[in-house]
Protein backbone atom coordinates (compact mmCIF):
# COMPACT_ATOMS: atom_id res chain seq x y z
CA UNK A 1 0.00 0.00 0.00
CA UNK A 2 1.01 3.40 -0.36
CA UNK A 3 0.02 6.92 1.76
CA UNK A 4 0.82 10.53 0.31
CA UNK A 5 1.79 13.18 3.15
CA UNK A 6 1.55 16.41 2.81
CA UNK A 7 0.17 15.82 -0.27
CA UNK A 8 -1.01 19.74 -1.03
CA UNK A 9 -1.11 21.37 -4.53
CA UNK A 10 -0.17 24.54 -5.68
CA UNK A 11 0.26 26.52 -9.24
CA UNK A 12 2.35 28.00 -11.32
CA UNK A 13 5.96 28.15 -10.12
CA UNK A 14 9.23 26.65 -11.93
CA UNK A 15 7.97 22.74 -11.16
CA UNK A 16 4.82 22.99 -12.92
CA UNK A 17 3.83 19.75 -14.93
CA UNK A 18 2.30 21.57 -17.84
CA UNK A 19 -0.91 19.41 -17.49
CA UNK A 20 -3.39 22.50 -16.32
CA UNK A 21 -0.53 24.38 -14.16
CA UNK A 22 -0.71 21.95 -11.21
CA UNK A 23 2.45 21.19 -9.34
CA UNK A 24 3.16 18.71 -6.09
CA UNK A 25 4.86 20.74 -3.42
CA UNK A 26 8.96 19.76 -3.34
CA UNK A 27 8.42 18.60 0.17
CA UNK A 28 5.57 15.87 -0.68
CA UNK A 29 6.96 11.65 0.25
CA UNK A 30 5.51 8.47 -0.68
CA UNK A 31 5.67 6.25 2.35
CA UNK A 32 4.96 2.52 1.29
CA UNK A 33 3.94 0.52 3.77
CA UNK A 34 3.87 -3.79 4.26
CA UNK A 35 1.68 -5.69 6.50
CA UNK A 36 2.87 -7.96 9.31
CA UNK A 37 0.87 -10.17 12.02
CA UNK A 38 0.49 -8.78 15.25
CA UNK A 39 0.42 -11.25 18.34
CA UNK A 40 -3.31 -11.50 17.95
CA UNK A 41 -3.04 -12.80 14.23
CA UNK A 42 -4.48 -9.17 12.73
CA UNK A 43 -2.36 -7.80 10.21
CA UNK A 44 -0.83 -4.57 10.94
CA UNK A 45 0.79 -1.74 8.17
CA UNK A 46 4.00 -0.68 9.28
CA UNK A 47 6.46 1.68 6.76
CA UNK A 48 8.12 -0.15 4.00
CA UNK A 49 11.68 1.50 5.71
CA UNK A 50 11.10 1.83 9.69
CA UNK A 51 14.29 4.13 10.81
CA UNK A 52 13.10 4.64 14.16
CA UNK A 53 11.09 2.57 16.99
CA UNK A 54 9.80 3.49 20.25
CA UNK A 55 8.90 0.70 22.79
CA UNK A 56 10.32 -0.27 26.21
CA UNK A 57 11.44 -3.55 28.15
CA UNK A 58 12.28 -6.96 26.12
CA UNK A 59 11.21 -5.38 22.91
CA UNK A 60 13.82 -2.68 23.09
CA UNK A 61 16.38 -5.27 23.83
CA UNK A 62 15.21 -7.58 20.70
CA UNK A 63 14.79 -4.21 18.57
CA UNK A 64 19.10 -3.65 19.68
CA UNK A 65 19.72 -7.28 18.91
CA UNK A 66 18.16 -7.01 15.71
CA UNK A 67 18.58 -4.01 14.32
CA UNK A 68 21.00 -2.06 16.39
CA UNK A 69 20.45 0.42 19.12
CA UNK A 70 20.44 3.86 16.89
CA UNK A 71 16.91 2.60 16.11
CA UNK A 72 15.32 3.33 19.35
CA UNK A 73 14.04 6.39 19.51
CA UNK A 74 12.21 6.31 22.47
CA UNK A 75 12.49 3.92 25.70
CA UNK A 76 12.05 3.36 29.04
CA UNK A 77 14.08 4.20 32.03
CA UNK A 78 15.70 0.57 32.46
CA UNK A 79 16.80 0.34 29.45
CA UNK A 80 18.36 3.68 28.95
CA UNK A 81 20.52 2.91 32.14
CA UNK A 82 20.87 -1.03 31.07
CA UNK A 83 24.86 -1.76 31.07
CA UNK A 84 24.92 -3.90 28.81
CA UNK A 85 23.20 -2.29 26.18
CA UNK A 86 23.12 1.22 27.13
CA UNK A 87 26.25 2.27 25.23
CA UNK A 88 24.61 0.93 22.01
CA UNK A 89 21.41 3.09 22.47
CA UNK A 90 22.22 6.86 20.85
CA UNK A 91 19.71 9.54 21.21
CA UNK A 92 16.22 7.72 22.48
CA UNK A 93 14.71 9.76 24.42
CA UNK A 94 13.65 8.25 28.18
CA UNK A 95 9.92 8.48 27.99
CA UNK A 96 8.78 5.52 30.33
CA UNK A 97 9.45 5.25 34.00
CA UNK A 98 11.12 1.72 35.12
CA UNK A 99 10.48 -1.09 32.58
CA UNK A 100 7.89 1.11 30.76
CA UNK A 101 5.44 -1.85 32.27
CA UNK A 102 2.92 0.95 33.21
CA UNK A 103 1.52 3.11 30.38
CA UNK A 104 3.27 6.54 29.66
CA UNK A 105 2.77 9.85 31.05
CA UNK A 106 0.37 12.12 28.72
CA UNK A 107 3.22 14.82 28.87
CA UNK A 108 5.36 12.00 27.81
CA UNK A 109 2.65 10.96 25.01
CA UNK A 110 2.98 14.51 23.42
CA UNK A 111 6.52 14.37 23.49
CA UNK A 112 6.26 10.82 21.82
CA UNK A 113 3.86 11.99 19.14
CA UNK A 114 6.33 15.08 18.74
CA UNK A 115 9.39 12.44 18.03
CA UNK A 116 7.00 10.65 15.48
CA UNK A 117 9.01 7.06 14.82
CA UNK A 118 7.80 5.22 12.53
CA UNK A 119 6.52 2.41 14.98
CA UNK A 120 5.62 1.68 18.41
CA UNK A 121 6.10 -1.48 19.37
CA UNK A 122 4.73 -2.91 22.76
CA UNK A 123 4.39 -6.96 24.04
CA UNK A 124 1.16 -8.47 24.67
CA UNK A 125 1.78 -8.20 28.45
CA UNK A 126 2.85 -4.96 28.37
CA UNK A 127 0.71 -1.59 29.57
CA UNK A 128 3.11 0.65 28.31
CA UNK A 129 0.44 2.48 25.98
CA UNK A 130 -3.14 2.60 26.79
CA UNK A 131 -6.12 2.18 24.23
CA UNK A 132 -7.00 5.63 24.22
CA UNK A 133 -3.11 7.09 23.27
CA UNK A 134 -3.35 3.35 20.78
CA UNK A 135 -5.80 5.29 18.82
CA UNK A 136 -4.27 8.93 19.00
CA UNK A 137 -0.94 6.87 16.98
CA UNK A 138 -3.40 5.50 14.44
CA UNK A 139 -4.99 9.44 14.29
CA UNK A 140 -0.95 10.78 13.68
CA UNK A 141 -0.16 7.77 10.97
CA UNK A 142 2.09 6.01 13.73
CA UNK A 143 1.81 2.65 13.35
CA UNK A 144 1.29 0.45 16.13
CA UNK A 145 2.34 -3.01 16.69
CA UNK A 146 2.15 -5.76 19.99
CA UNK A 147 4.11 -8.87 19.89
CA UNK A 148 3.98 -11.86 22.00
CA UNK A 149 4.55 -11.85 25.38
CA UNK A 150 8.13 -13.48 25.74
CA UNK A 151 6.75 -16.06 28.02
CA UNK A 152 7.80 -19.23 26.34
CA UNK A 153 10.21 -20.55 23.51
CA UNK A 154 7.49 -20.31 21.09
CA UNK A 155 6.08 -16.81 21.82
CA UNK A 156 10.13 -14.87 21.93
CA UNK A 157 10.81 -16.84 18.73
CA UNK A 158 7.72 -15.60 16.94
CA UNK A 159 8.19 -11.60 18.60
CA UNK A 160 11.64 -12.00 17.11
CA UNK A 161 10.89 -12.97 13.38
CA UNK A 162 7.59 -10.47 13.35
CA UNK A 163 10.83 -7.61 14.53
CA UNK A 164 12.70 -9.07 11.57
CA UNK A 165 10.14 -8.11 9.18
CA UNK A 166 9.48 -4.69 10.58
CA UNK A 167 13.07 -3.86 10.89
CA UNK A 168 14.07 -5.09 7.51
CA UNK A 169 17.76 -5.50 5.79
CA UNK A 170 19.34 -2.57 5.49
CA UNK A 171 22.63 -4.32 5.22
CA UNK A 172 22.94 -2.32 2.12
CA UNK A 173 23.12 1.55 3.74
CA UNK A 174 25.50 -0.15 6.17
CA UNK A 175 22.95 -1.28 8.66
CA UNK A 176 21.75 -4.67 10.27
CA UNK A 177 20.17 -7.20 8.07
CA UNK A 178 17.38 -7.78 11.15
CA UNK A 179 15.73 -10.59 9.07
CA UNK A 180 19.13 -12.86 9.05
CA UNK A 181 20.05 -11.97 12.59
CA UNK A 182 16.30 -12.51 13.75
CA UNK A 183 17.03 -16.50 11.72
CA UNK A 184 20.74 -16.27 13.46
CA UNK A 185 19.27 -15.53 16.89
CA UNK A 186 16.31 -18.44 16.27
CA UNK A 187 19.08 -21.37 15.58
CA UNK A 188 20.84 -20.76 18.27
CA UNK A 189 18.13 -21.07 20.66
CA UNK A 190 16.97 -23.95 20.04
CA UNK A 191 20.18 -25.67 20.05
CA UNK A 192 20.60 -24.29 22.92
CA UNK A 193 17.29 -25.18 24.31
CA UNK A 194 18.43 -28.98 22.16
CA UNK A 195 21.18 -29.49 24.49
CA UNK A 196 19.30 -28.94 27.46
CA UNK A 197 16.34 -31.43 26.83
CA UNK A 198 19.10 -33.91 24.77
CA UNK A 199 20.84 -35.07 28.23
CA UNK A 200 17.41 -35.07 30.27
CA UNK A 201 15.74 -37.02 28.07
CA UNK A 202 12.57 -35.23 27.36
CA UNK A 203 13.44 -33.61 23.98
CA UNK A 204 10.89 -31.35 24.00
CA UNK A 205 9.73 -29.88 20.39
CA UNK A 206 10.31 -26.15 20.42
CA UNK A 207 7.76 -25.39 18.16
CA UNK A 208 5.00 -26.75 20.74
CA UNK A 209 4.68 -25.10 23.65
CA UNK A 210 1.30 -27.11 24.67
CA UNK A 211 3.33 -30.19 24.58
CA UNK A 212 3.33 -32.26 27.40
CA UNK A 213 7.36 -33.46 28.50
CA UNK A 214 8.48 -35.91 30.97
CA UNK A 215 10.16 -34.29 33.61
CA UNK A 216 12.24 -36.33 35.92
CA UNK A 217 12.62 -33.61 38.32
CA UNK A 218 11.01 -31.04 40.60
CA UNK A 219 11.38 -27.67 41.64
CA UNK A 220 8.52 -24.66 43.63
CA UNK A 221 9.75 -21.22 42.18
CA UNK A 222 8.86 -18.96 45.21
CA UNK A 223 7.67 -15.79 43.75
CA UNK A 224 8.71 -13.69 46.88
CA UNK A 225 8.81 -13.30 50.56
CA UNK A 226 5.95 -11.17 52.75
CA UNK A 227 8.45 -10.11 56.00
CA UNK A 228 5.24 -8.31 57.72
CA UNK A 229 2.65 -11.81 56.65
CA UNK A 230 1.30 -13.15 60.02
CA UNK A 231 0.74 -16.73 60.48
CA UNK A 232 -0.52 -18.77 63.26
CA UNK A 233 -1.24 -22.73 63.84
CA UNK A 234 -3.79 -22.81 66.77
CA UNK A 235 -6.56 -25.01 68.10
CA UNK A 236 -8.80 -23.73 70.50
CA UNK A 237 -6.68 -24.05 73.23
CA UNK A 238 -2.96 -23.86 72.07
CA UNK A 239 -1.20 -21.78 69.41
CA UNK A 240 1.26 -24.34 67.97
CA UNK A 241 3.10 -21.89 66.12
CA UNK A 242 3.16 -17.68 65.09
CA UNK A 243 5.01 -15.78 63.82
CA UNK A 244 5.93 -13.21 60.76
CA UNK A 245 7.00 -13.81 57.39
CA UNK A 246 5.45 -15.74 54.48
CA UNK A 247 6.18 -17.09 51.10
CA UNK A 248 4.30 -15.96 48.05
CA UNK A 249 3.74 -18.52 45.12
CA UNK A 250 2.26 -17.17 41.89
CA UNK A 251 0.08 -19.36 39.90
CA UNK A 252 0.59 -20.51 36.42
CA UNK A 253 -0.96 -18.04 34.14
CA UNK A 254 1.33 -15.32 35.59
CA UNK A 255 4.03 -14.08 33.75
CA UNK A 256 7.14 -15.30 36.16
CA UNK A 257 5.58 -18.64 36.51
CA UNK A 258 5.13 -19.01 32.93
CA UNK A 259 8.40 -18.28 32.15
CA UNK A 260 10.19 -20.65 34.63
CA UNK A 261 7.97 -23.13 34.24
CA UNK A 262 8.19 -23.21 30.25
CA UNK A 263 12.40 -23.11 29.97
CA UNK A 264 12.45 -25.45 33.06
CA UNK A 265 10.52 -28.06 30.92
CA UNK A 266 12.79 -28.18 28.55
CA UNK A 267 15.39 -29.27 30.78
CA UNK A 268 13.03 -31.93 32.61
CA UNK A 269 12.53 -29.82 35.35
CA UNK A 270 8.79 -29.68 36.63
CA UNK A 271 8.06 -26.37 38.38
CA UNK A 272 5.20 -27.70 40.48
CA UNK A 273 3.55 -24.49 40.94
CA UNK A 274 2.57 -24.80 36.99
CA UNK A 275 0.45 -28.01 38.15
CA UNK A 276 -2.54 -26.49 40.28
CA UNK A 277 -5.68 -24.17 38.92
CA UNK A 278 -4.70 -21.84 41.38
CA UNK A 279 -7.36 -18.92 40.72
CA UNK A 280 -5.66 -16.39 42.63
CA UNK A 281 -3.19 -14.39 41.43
CA UNK A 282 -0.79 -14.78 44.16
CA UNK A 283 -0.96 -16.68 47.04
CA UNK A 284 0.71 -17.42 50.93
CA UNK A 285 1.90 -21.18 51.21
CA UNK A 286 3.30 -23.37 54.03
CA UNK A 287 5.07 -26.74 53.84
CA UNK A 288 2.86 -27.66 56.99
CA UNK A 289 -0.31 -29.52 56.96
CA UNK A 290 -2.27 -30.34 60.34
CA UNK A 291 -5.50 -32.64 60.67
CA UNK A 292 -6.02 -30.73 64.33
CA UNK A 293 -4.62 -27.36 63.84
CA UNK A 294 -5.94 -24.30 61.81
CA UNK A 295 -3.05 -22.52 60.16
CA UNK A 296 -3.83 -19.18 59.30
CA UNK A 297 -2.10 -16.21 57.22
CA UNK A 298 -2.85 -12.48 56.98
CA UNK A 299 -1.38 -10.15 54.93
CA UNK A 300 -1.72 -7.80 51.85
CA UNK A 301 1.26 -9.38 49.93
CA UNK A 302 -1.05 -12.44 48.36
CA UNK A 303 -4.87 -12.54 47.70
CA UNK A 304 -5.12 -16.21 49.92
CA UNK A 305 -3.65 -19.12 50.75
CA UNK A 306 -2.96 -22.62 48.93
CA UNK A 307 -4.94 -25.18 50.38
CA UNK A 308 -3.11 -28.12 52.07
CA UNK A 309 -4.19 -30.46 49.27
CA UNK A 310 -2.26 -28.87 46.52
CA UNK A 311 1.25 -30.04 48.00
CA UNK A 312 3.18 -28.40 45.98
CA UNK A 313 6.17 -30.14 47.52
CA UNK A 314 5.20 -33.44 47.39
CA UNK A 315 5.32 -35.01 43.53
CA UNK A 316 4.61 -38.73 42.74
CA UNK A 317 7.13 -40.23 44.63
CA UNK A 318 9.17 -37.37 45.39
CA UNK A 319 9.29 -34.57 47.94
CA UNK A 320 11.40 -31.56 48.85
CA UNK A 321 14.68 -33.06 50.09
CA UNK A 322 14.53 -36.48 47.97
CA UNK A 323 16.96 -37.00 44.94
CA UNK A 324 14.40 -35.91 42.00
CA UNK A 325 13.14 -32.49 43.63
CA UNK A 326 16.53 -31.33 45.62
CA UNK A 327 15.93 -27.56 45.02
CA UNK A 328 13.66 -24.30 46.12
CA UNK A 329 14.20 -21.96 43.43
CA UNK A 330 13.82 -18.02 45.02
CA UNK A 331 12.86 -15.03 43.12
CA UNK A 332 15.93 -13.11 44.87
CA UNK A 333 18.55 -12.95 48.22
CA UNK A 334 15.98 -12.09 50.57
CA UNK A 335 13.44 -14.69 50.03
CA UNK A 336 16.11 -17.42 50.02
CA UNK A 337 17.41 -16.22 53.58
CA UNK A 338 13.68 -15.73 54.89
CA UNK A 339 12.99 -19.28 53.81
CA UNK A 340 16.16 -20.67 55.21
CA UNK A 341 15.57 -18.90 58.69
CA UNK A 342 11.97 -19.63 59.06
CA UNK A 343 10.20 -22.10 61.17
CA UNK A 344 7.82 -23.09 58.36
CA UNK A 345 10.36 -24.56 55.84
CA UNK A 346 12.44 -26.35 58.51
CA UNK A 347 13.50 -29.69 58.06
CA UNK A 348 11.47 -32.24 60.79
CA UNK A 349 12.33 -35.31 61.60
CA UNK A 350 10.51 -38.68 60.38
CA UNK A 351 8.26 -39.56 63.33
CA UNK A 352 6.81 -43.29 63.74
CA UNK A 353 3.69 -43.32 66.41
CA UNK A 354 3.84 -46.46 68.73
CA UNK A 355 -0.06 -47.17 67.93
CA UNK A 356 0.64 -46.71 63.85
CA UNK A 357 -1.68 -43.97 63.18
CA UNK A 358 1.04 -42.11 61.25
CA UNK A 359 4.19 -42.27 59.80
CA UNK A 360 5.60 -39.22 58.28
CA UNK A 361 8.00 -35.99 58.58
CA UNK A 362 7.30 -33.17 61.38
CA UNK A 363 6.37 -32.35 64.73
CA UNK A 364 3.86 -33.38 67.28
CA UNK A 365 1.69 -30.48 68.91
CA UNK A 366 0.19 -29.57 72.77
CA UNK A 367 -1.95 -32.60 72.38
CA UNK A 368 0.15 -35.20 70.53
CA UNK A 369 -1.25 -34.96 67.19
CA UNK A 370 0.92 -35.06 64.08
CA UNK A 371 2.31 -31.78 62.30
CA UNK A 372 3.20 -33.12 58.93
CA UNK A 373 5.92 -31.20 56.71
CA UNK A 374 5.57 -32.03 52.78
CA UNK A 375 9.48 -31.60 53.20
CA UNK A 376 11.40 -34.91 53.55
CA UNK A 377 14.45 -34.15 53.65
CA UNK A 378 17.71 -31.55 53.46
CA UNK A 379 17.23 -29.51 50.21
CA UNK A 380 19.15 -26.28 48.76
CA UNK A 381 17.61 -23.04 48.42
CA UNK A 382 19.08 -21.67 45.01
CA UNK A 383 18.44 -18.26 44.10
CA UNK A 384 17.55 -17.82 40.23
CA UNK A 385 19.48 -16.52 37.86
CA UNK A 386 19.47 -12.99 36.30
CA UNK A 387 21.05 -11.15 33.29
CA UNK A 388 22.62 -8.15 33.57
CA UNK A 389 20.58 -6.89 30.14
CA UNK A 390 17.09 -9.24 30.53
CA UNK A 391 15.45 -10.79 33.34
CA UNK A 392 15.19 -15.04 32.69
CA UNK A 393 12.14 -15.03 34.93
CA UNK A 394 10.25 -12.16 33.30
CA UNK A 395 10.54 -13.43 30.17
CA UNK A 396 12.68 -12.27 27.28
CA UNK A 397 15.23 -13.19 24.96
CA UNK A 398 17.42 -14.12 27.52
CA UNK A 399 15.33 -16.78 29.09
CA UNK A 400 16.35 -19.74 27.05
CA UNK A 401 19.74 -19.88 29.33
CA UNK A 402 17.40 -20.91 32.09
CA UNK A 403 17.26 -24.41 30.11
CA UNK A 404 20.94 -25.03 29.82
CA UNK A 405 21.45 -23.72 33.74
CA UNK A 406 19.10 -26.17 35.18
CA UNK A 407 20.68 -28.84 32.86
CA UNK A 408 23.53 -27.98 34.88
CA UNK A 409 22.48 -27.27 38.88
CA UNK A 410 19.43 -29.73 38.78
CA UNK A 411 21.34 -33.21 37.50
CA UNK A 412 24.64 -31.97 36.27
CA UNK A 413 23.70 -32.88 32.40
CA UNK A 414 25.80 -30.20 31.59
CA UNK A 415 29.31 -28.75 33.66
CA UNK A 416 29.23 -25.52 34.79
CA UNK A 417 31.95 -24.62 31.90
CA UNK A 418 29.36 -25.39 29.53
CA UNK A 419 26.77 -22.74 31.14
CA UNK A 420 29.42 -20.48 31.55
CA UNK A 421 30.35 -20.29 27.78
CA UNK A 422 26.53 -20.56 26.68
CA UNK A 423 26.22 -17.09 28.68
CA UNK A 424 29.08 -15.85 27.54
CA UNK A 425 28.35 -16.67 23.64
CA UNK A 426 25.16 -15.53 23.67
CA UNK A 427 26.13 -12.02 25.16
CA UNK A 428 29.07 -12.21 22.89
CA UNK A 429 27.19 -12.89 20.10
CA UNK A 430 23.54 -10.73 20.49
CA UNK A 431 24.79 -7.94 22.62
CA UNK A 432 28.60 -7.79 21.58
CA UNK A 433 29.56 -7.36 24.89
CA UNK A 434 32.03 -9.46 26.57
CA UNK A 435 31.51 -10.91 30.16
CA UNK A 436 33.92 -11.25 32.72
CA UNK A 437 34.25 -14.22 34.79
CA UNK A 438 33.20 -11.82 37.85
CA UNK A 439 29.84 -10.75 35.76
CA UNK A 440 29.08 -14.41 35.09
CA UNK A 441 29.49 -15.07 38.69
CA UNK A 442 26.46 -12.52 39.23
CA UNK A 443 24.55 -13.74 36.67
CA UNK A 444 24.54 -16.92 38.46
CA UNK A 445 23.92 -15.87 41.85
CA UNK A 446 21.21 -14.00 40.58
CA UNK A 447 22.46 -10.46 41.56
Amino acid sequence: TQKTDDSQQTQGGDNETGDGGTQLNPDDTVKTYKQVVDAYGNPVDVPENVGSVATTGSAAVMVTILGGGSMLTAVDENTAYNQVISSNITGAQTLWSGSGGSAISDDNFARLLELKPDVVIETSASKSITEQQAQQLAEAEISYLVIPEPSSLGNVEVAVKTLGEVLGDKSGDGGSNAPAMADKYVSWVESAVNAASVVSGSRPSTGDDEETFSNDFYTLYIDGWDDSAYYRLYSEQYTTLEGYGCAVVKNGATTSCKTISSYLSYAGVTNTGSLYGITSKSLYFTPLISAYRTMEITGSMADGMVTAGQKLLEQDNASLGTANFPILLAADRHTANAILSSELWAVYPHINSGDGSFNSDGFLDEDGNLVRTQISGEYEIVVNPCGLACSWISGSCESVLESVWAAWRFYGGLTESEVRDYISDFYSTFYSYELSSNEIDQILEGN
